[in-house]
């Protein structure tokens, strides 16, 4: 008998539904951090050509399937920390036996996923929202759009704008969600500085609009 051996470069968990529910579940394990502007500005150049776009996005999307589905949970202390601080090269070759990523790419650590993947979606002509379901899609009408515009100005959008860009990207990916339900009795739920939104009292500002609506 002949003993083949058979590396499996990428792998996928069909558990996961490779990023079906957008980057939630990571959130969960590694907490997310921002990419450096001299990052942002040195993947630009490095993802510049669609094939290298298409290719680090594959490996995005594969070592968040295998964080995701790992047995340990956020907050473990040192091994939270190590993970988090890992660069994207160093998981890529150690447990996906991936080598040969740009420098820029693989020079991005694991708390960093997030923005990397967004930066390929924009590499791609993908906007950050395109994965959200058709049924959150309908125009706004003329009176939510005046009523919005005129609660803007009461938020403080550094805060509110990431809050609401998550929940799009997280829960509206599938059309589990009344589409025409309140938005803003959907946000209510979500954590806002220690606290809950509902507890912020500038969310008095939001006016009740359908969440199938597309802002």
């Amino acid at each position: 008998m002949r003993t083949v051996d058979v590396e499996l470069r990428l792998m996928a968990f069909s558990s996961e539904g490779h990023l079906r529910g957008g980057f939630a579940a990571l959130r969960a394990k590694v907490p997310q951090a921002p990419l450096a502007p001299d990052q942002l500005a040195a993947l630009r150049r490095e993802l510049r050509t669609p094939a290298a776009a298409a290719a680090a996005r594959e490996i995005v999307e594969c070592t968040t399937s295998l964080l995701t589905a790992v047995n340990w949970q956020r907050g473990q202390g040192a091994k939270s920390a190590a993970i988090a601080e890992m660069t994207l090269g160093d998981y890529a070759k150690t447990y996906l036996l991936q080598d040969g990523l740009g420098a820029a790419v693989a020079g991005v650590r694991l708390e960093q996923l997030e923005g990397l993947h967004g930066v390929i979606g924009e590499a791609l002509g993908v906007g950050p929202f395109a994965r959200v379901h058709a049924s959150y899609r309908a125009e706004l009408t003329p009176e939510l759009r005046a009523a919005l515009e005129a609660a803007a100005p009461g938020l403080e959008m550094d805060a509110f704008l990431p809050l609401f860009a998550a929940f799009l990207k997280d829960q509206l990916v599938e059309a589990h969600t009344n589409p025409d339900g309140s938005l803003k009795a959907s946000l209510e739920w979500l954590p806002l500085r220690g606290g809950w939104l509902p507890d912020w009292p500038r969310v008095a500002a939001l006016p009740h609009a359908p969440q199938g609506r597309d802002p």
